[in-house]
């Protein structure tokens, strides 16, 4: 039977070599295609140079070794056999595609891959002695159907110099000439699995390193691939082998630990969520900004609420909590999550947590929902409080007119109009809808001008001191705000009012006073009222209305009371109606607010019983 020129002739051996299957890159050895004579099987055969004469002694436990290989991950060693040329060593041909110059980036496939390196390197660590590769790279890795990977050619050691120069796969203990470790053979492993990932092929590996020998790769790899899994590749490729796993087993038991999938990594703001409802069956919301920090990845959610034991079990989602949106697929989402008080019990606080399932690396994330419901109104209005404005701004009123009365006839009146217009200026300073001539009759006639002047600076100080009584009681914007709109509606300055102030500023200084000490007093106790309201949880229109009223109906009715003593004072005769219809107004805001507190309160009992506890 005939052979190929330049190939060697081993029919004798029993095979037949059909051509060159490969060759390292200095031509030390070869290895051959070729079939078993007798059952046709094809075979690779390597042709091993011996170097010395005590080489083959060497070999000898190395090969007896090998010859009694039996692992599924492994290309069996079937012969060995000397001829002129070398050691020639048989194993089974492989069908497959070798490891070198791929690229992949199927986190699922690369997992098997290192799976089987891994528990291959466990078989060979556990055999009495242990057996080292000490030649795995990319091309000595073969996969083949459903992704069963093969280590092939082992390297033959002397003792003195390695039977195969040690490649840039070698760890850097062995490029040393020291004795291998029991992780050695992990620093292979470790990089061919670099070179899958990256799609370096095995000429090129010197590219993966910097100028001071470090590995680095993270920035060459395509795909998903989990930044664990490349945390566990830097560790089994570490120079020092100290800082490697210590063995096989070790480094495989991580690795099955190990989610290989690139996965987001979630951000939660915020963890806590306080809300407080200030009426019953108020909708609260809160918004949560969901976050992924990873790129190349895509955030997916779907949140819930943790289930609790007051909590009806629903099949269509939470009886009063909802999430908008409930599910999303983005890397920047603002989630609103929203509390429907009106189906739990008021006046109670309830504590639930939040559940944020995602396909993060961790794959549940809570947050922490705090809500305080608004008490049941209050059907007892604080009469105290309202009790001591009225009987104080009645008397006061009352006491402030009376001075009023005393003082003004002892204010000189001008002798006439032409002095009375001296302290304004010119005529053409008052508007052209002013009668003159009525206004000459007013200032004129006996203690008119004392008595309006002592007025218009008891509206200002009056109005000032209601403000001013106010900002100093309560912190309320709203309490504030409103107090003010009555101090400005109370102290209008009309042209003619400034007029008298200032032909008779005497009197009008008293009237300030007075009216300011009045409104402060008055200012006080309403915006005092006003906040008590609030506590108890009436609402706000109604907690400004009824001090508001009271007010009102107790300064008129002084002022009135004091006036019908005076038939030779000022006349106002629309006072008492005034005070009517603040006390008509007072006591039916009050009783229907109170009715309608009432029914409500009637129909919150009624429902209780399937309001959702605590």
């Amino acid at each position: 039977m005939g052979t190929l020129p330049d190939l060697p002739d081993l029919t004798k051996h029993g095979y037949q070599v059909t051509d060159e299957f490969d060759q390292d890159d200095k031509g030390m050895w070869r290895s051959y295609r070729a079939s078993r004579l007798k059952t046709k099987r094809p075979v690779i055969i390597k042709l091993i140079p011996l170097q010395r004469d005590d080489d083959l002694a060497a070999y000898k436990p190395q090969i007896q070794a090998l010859l009694k290989l039996k692992h599924p991950g492994i290309a069996r060693y079937i012969h060995a056999f000397r001829i002129a040329e070398g050691l020639c060593l048989v194993r089974q041909y492989i069908e497959g595609a070798i490891l070198d110059g791929m690229e992949w980036d199927d986190p699922k496939q690369i997992r098997a891959i290192a799976i089987n390196l891994m528990e291959t390197l466990v078989f060979l660590q556990a055999q009495q002695p242990t057996i080292f590769h000490l030649n795995i790279k990319p091309a000595n890795i073969i996969v083949g159907m459903e992704l069963k990977t093969y280590l092939l050619d082992f390297a033959l050691t002397t003792g003195k110099s390695s039977g195969t120069k040690p490649s840039a796969f070698a760890a850097p203990e062995i490029k040393r000439r020291r004795p291998p470790k029991p992780n050695t053979d992990l620093y292979g492993v470790g990089l061919a699995l670099v070179c899958l990932i990256t799609g370096t092929t095995g000429d090129r590996v010197s590219e993966l390193f910097d100028a001071t020998g470090g590995l680095r790769f993270r920035r060459s790899i395509n795909g998903e691939i989990s930044d664990h899994f490349l945390d566990w590749l830097d560790k089994m490729t570490n120079r020092l082998n100290s800082d490697r796993y210590a063995d096989p087993s070790v480094a495989l038991e991580a690795l099955q630990e190990i989610d290989f999938e690139r996965k987001p990594e979630l951000k939660i703001e915020p963890e806590f969520i306080q809300l407080k409802a200030k009426n019953i069956g108020d909708l609260l919301r809160s918004n949560i900004i969901v976050s992924n920090t990873v790129a190349d990845t895509l955030l997916e959610g779907r949140w819930e609420v943790m289930p609790h034991r007051s909590d009806p079990n629903q099949a269509s989602g939470h009886a009063w909590i909802r999430f908008e949106p409930p599910s999303f697929a983005e890397n920047r989402t603002v989630c609103q999550v929203c509390v429907d008080t009106n189906k739990i019990v008021a006046g109670k606080t309830y504590r639930r947590t939040l559940m944020l399932h995602a396909n993060s690396a961790a794959e549940t994330h809570t947050v922490e929902l705090e809500v305080k419901t608004a008490p049941l109104p209050s059907l007892t209005i604080p009469y105290q409080k309202l009790a001591i404005l009225i009987v104080l701004a009645t008397v006061g009123s009352f006491l402030v007119t009376s001075a009023i009365h005393a003082l003004t006839p002892l204010v000189p009146v001008p002798e006439n109009f032409n002095e009375a217009i001296a302290y304004f200026g010119s005529l053409d300073k008052f508007p052209p809808n002013v009668d003159l001539a009525m206004l000459k009759d007013i200032i004129q006639e006996e203690n008119s001008t004392q008595i309006y002047s002592a007025w218009g600076g008891l509206l200002i100080g009056l109005g000032s001191g209601v403000a001013a009584g106010a900002y100093a009681e309560s912190s309320d914007i709203y309490a504030v705000r409103n107090s003010f709109g009555a101090a400005a509606i109370a102290s209008i300055s009309l042209r003619l009012i400034r007029m008298f102030v200032r032909l008779f500023w005497a009197i009008a200084m008293v009237g300030i006073i007075v009216g300011l000490v009045l409104g402060i007093v008055v200012g006080y106790l309403s915006a005092s009222s006003h906040k008590e309201h609030l506590k108890l949880g009436f609402p706000k229109g109604f907690a400004f209305a009824v001090p508001a009223l009271a007010a009102i109906f107790s300064l008129t009715t002084g002022i009135a009371f004091k006036l019908s003593f005076t038939e030779d004072y000022i006349q106002l005769p629309w006072l008492p109606w005034l005070a009517a219809i603040s006390a008509i107004g007072l006591v039916g805001t009050a009783g229907m607010h109170i009715l309608r507190q009432k029914t409500f309160l009637e129909n919150y009992q009624r429902r209780s019983r399937r309001l959702i506890k605590p």
